[in-house]
């Protein structure tokens, strides 16, 4: 233990310390009504722990600097409904406890979207779960908030609407602080999708890797998590189709021809995939299928930055979606068929698509001039 005024380490058993010759003061148990928990003074800590006998056993509920707060915390205890082995679990515990079964339900995307929302609990995972309150899974939020989109807000939001939950289904609480947080405004960012200029840029630099990738996203149009999942059985190399796609009914298992600028891209790695005897055509550095927040952090943004793109690392200002909005705007550009285009885009009708499609001042001039004079 450590002596009462030096604090110095000395026997646990010293009456005095042998540094500063001060005597030892024992613990000092006082016990209120027969059954109303106990309150000691340990000398070590300098700090009181409360007791309560709960189910005819005892149980600790906590340490505190004073022997009023602990006899007030005693007292509280004994007020609440139920004490039982889990009244002091930590938050860190609490998901654990959580997570051991709920993750068996769910994809491995989706348990590490509550993993990574989980790194902003950091603060807070030594807490006792019953002394939380709406504040100190705010900060978690505001913390996010500065630094990613509300996605990321939204997934820290439900992790702590989770666990409170299985708190009060533990007893361990009685009030669910989560459902009081409050998410940032939704901000939608405009899509941008990429210049003539860009488009050739990649072209000039198709010796890199994700260069093509990105030059296979813009000139077949799927979405990034479309695209990502192309099956190698889906594409008939031969003629030159893809069949794939998701999200709505039409976009379910579209077909999409494979433009001739690209055709030799997508033949590499749909020749990669078959000899790897992988599922899908397009995959990560480990040939595991890949992720879209992945690629577009490790791979998307700094090869663009690489070859000239982008003009910084904050230069966002296109995403993978990008891609999908480039396609759209080209077909545009060359007069494609409108029931053509929202076949191979994916929509019900030209007025989804048409958001898609972005005019510049050139388009405008060049659609003014092809006007005749009387």
């Amino acid at each position: 233990m450590l002596c009462q005024k030096c604090n110095k380490r000395i026997d646990d058993n010293s009456l005095f310390c042998k540094w500063c010759g001060t005597k030892q003061e024992k613990e000092n148990k006082r016990r209120n009504r027969k059954g109303g928990g106990s309150v000691s003074f340990r000398a070590d800590t300098q700090k009181y722990t409360a007791r309560i006998i709960a189910n005819g056993k005892q149980v600790s509920i906590g340490s505190f600097k004073t022997e009023k707060d602990a006899w007030a915390a005693v007292n509280k205890a004994m007020a609440e409904a139920s004490i039982n082995a889990s009244y002091n679990m930590t938050v860190e515990q609490v998901f654990k406890k959580w997570s051991e079964a709920h993750f068996q339900t769910l994809t491995k995307n989706g348990e590490q979207g509550y993993k990574n929302a989980w790194r902003y609990f950091s603060k807070l995972k030594k807490m006792k779960m019953r002394d939380l309150k709406t504040s100190h899974l705010q900060s978690c939020i505001d913390i996010a908030a500065e630094l990613y989109s509300r996605s990321v807000c939204e997934k820290i939001k439900s992790l702590s609407m989770k666990l409170c939950a299985w708190a009060m289904q533990e007893d361990i609480i009685n009030k669910n602080y989560s459902q009081f947080l409050k998410l940032p405004a939704a901000i939608e960012p405009e899509t941008h999708p990429f210049t003539l200029d860009e488009v050739k840029i990649l072209f000039d630099n198709d010796t890199d890797r994700i260069c093509r990738i990105i030059l296979c996203m813009i000139f077949t149009g799927f979405r990034p998590t479309e695209f990502f999942s192309i099956e190698a059985k889906k594409v008939d190399i031969k003629n030159m189709f893809i069949r794939a796609g998701a999200k709505t009914e039409a976009g379910k298992n579209r077909l999409v021809p494979i433009h001739s600028s690209i055709q030799n891209y997508f033949e590499e790695f749909y020749n990669e995939a078959v000899q790897a005897q992988r599922k899908f055509v397009f995959v990560n550095s480990r040939g595991n299928k890949l992720d879209v927040n992945n690629f577009r952090n490790r791979y998307f943004y700094p090869t663009l930055l690489k070859i000239g793109v982008l003009k910084s690392k904050s230069d966002k200002h296109v995403t993978p979606y990008s891609t999908r909005h480039t396609f759209a705007t080209l077909c545009d550009r060359a007069g494609i068929d409108e029931n053509l285009l929202i076949k191979m885009i994916g929509h019900t009708s030209h007025k989804t698509t048409e958001i898609y499609i972005h005019k510049t001042e050139e388009d405008m001039k060049n659609a003014l001039e092809s006007v005749k004079a009387v």
